[in-house]
């Protein structure tokens, strides 16, 4: 998923949320998210 990220009406950047493959911690079922952000300048 990509988003734009805004403060009011100024587009500050932009970030990009991804789901990793589903893990297991401890045989515990975990899911890994990682999210990017970059700036416009």
């Amino acid at each position: 998923m990509t988003f734009e990220v805004r403060w009011s009406f100024i587009v500050a950047g932009k970030a990009t949320l991804e789901v990793m493959p589903a893990e297991e911690l401890d045989g515990i079922p975990v899911l890994h998210f990682v999210l990017t952000a970059k700036t416009t300048h």
